[in-house]
Order: C-alpha cells, then structure tokens, then sequence
C-alpha cells in the first residue's frame, strides 16, 4: 500500500517507538483479513485524512489502487477503531518533537484545558457563516469538546459542558467576560497565559470562585 500515500517511509521514522504494537494493544486492529498490519492501517488513516476526503473518497481510491477493496461502512469501522491509538501517535509525537511537556507534579490533579475558537465561511459567502469551538487538555492533546455553531454564538466558556470543578481553563481575551465569573462548576479560569509560564511559573495567577 506504499503506493496510496507518498513519504510513508519519511513518515514512519517520526513514529514514536512501539507504534506498531499499540495498534493492537489499543484495540484498532483486532483481525486481519483485510487491514493486515499496522503499517496499512496507518496508511488508511491517512489516506482518509488527505487524499481521501470522505468514507467514499477513500473507499474508491484503494479499491482503483488495487492493494485492498473496502466498503465505506468498513473504512468508518476501522477509523473508528483507530481512534485510541491516533490519540496515542498524536501525544508521543509531540512529546517526541518536544511539542508537549511533562505535566509537573503539582498540577496532577487537576486537568488543564485550553479553549479557542474560530470562524468559517461556507464557499461563495462574503461573510462568516458558522463558529468552531473547541477545548482540549493541553498536556495530552485530547479532545475535551467541540461543537460547531452559527456565527451568533460568540466564544465564551459557558457553553463547554465537559469543564468541571477543579479545571484550569486557558484562553484569549475573548473569553474574559462578566459571564465567566458567574460559572458555578469553574474553580480556576487563566487568561492569555502560554503552558510554558504554567510549568515554569510554580503558581498560577488566576480568578477564583472558592
């Protein structure tokens, strides 16, 4: 399946060790009369997330290459299953690449979010058409929530369901309104702050609400 995706080779030698391993420990591959290793896995997943477009896309271009015919309900199964063990490439290459830190000790019990948003405009508009937002935790990169809105909904943390009491919630100035003081279930929010001056800083400089 080297033929599907370009730089494949180029792209292994960023994995990080025991890449192939965690396929199955994670539970994304569990037969293999179709997907055969890891190696082609990987290489589906990819190929959805570039070339392939869509469930159909990718589907139609392995079936055109020859190297395996799956239906598209049998690539959304197995994108589906793959879900762990991209979680588990995304965080080691990071940390590989000294994009992420080592979470310090004294934040180990609390989670440590990052919130933001953006705009997007559907082909042909002369304006904004709909708002992403999105919150993750910033030492695994692990999608906490996100949700698509119209251009009305402004970005403001009351609408995250998944923050809960104890979180540290990092995000922009757009976030700093009289609306975020009234959040009973948010005990420490820090605005416009980087994750490095979290690790290193030994304290936060944060609104409390107890």
């Amino acid at each position: 399946m080297e033929n599907v995706i370009y730089g494949i080779e180029e792209i292994k030698n960023i994995l990080p060790s025991g890449w192939e391993k965690q396929a199955y420990e994670l539970g994304a591959i569990t037969r293999s009369r179709v997907v055969k290793s890891a190696e082609e896995l990987l290489i589906l997943n990819l190929l959805y997330q570039t070339s392939g477009k869509s469930l159909g896309g990718t589907s139609s271009i392995l079936k055109s290459s020859g190297e395996m015919k799956m239906s598209k309900q049998a690539v959304s199964e197995r994108l589906i299953k793959s879900m762990d063990w991209n979680r588990w490439l995304c965080e080691n290459i990071s940390r590989n690449a000294g994009i992420l830190g080592e979470k310090p000790v004294w934040l180990q019990y609390r989670r440590v979010l990052t919130a933001d948003g953006t705009d997007e405009s559907c082909p042909g508009s002369k304006g904004i058409d709909y708002r992403f937002h999105y919150l993750m935790d910033l030492f695994t990169i692990e999608t906490i929530e996100m949700k698509l809105t119209d251009y009305k909904e402004g970005e403001k943390l009351s609408q995250y369901a998944e923050i809960q009491a104890g979180d540290i919630v990092i995000a922009d100035r757009m976030y700093g309104t009289a609306s975020l003081l009234l959040l009973p279930h948010l005990s420490s929010k820090l605005l416009k702050k980087s994750w490095l001056s979290i690790v290193n800083a030994g304290k936060l400089s944060c609104y409390s609400n107890g």
